[in-house]
């Protein structure tokens, strides 16, 4: 029997995703800020590391 695992990684506290834009006419630059909080709750072992 043969398995793949792929590890995955995901940011833990705060992250802010920000996607500038500039209005064509007036010049003004605009910010979308998307805040986001996470937080560790649970780890789990693959078969295949525990060796």
């Amino acid at each position: 029997m043969t398995a793949n695992s792929t590890p995955q990684t995901i940011p833990i506290g705060f992250v802010m995703h920000v996607q500038p834009a500039i209005d064509p006419e007036s010049q003004d630059i605009i910010l979308n800020l998307r805040p986001t909080i996470t937080r560790l709750i649970d780890t789990k072992k693959t078969p295949l590391l525990s060796c």
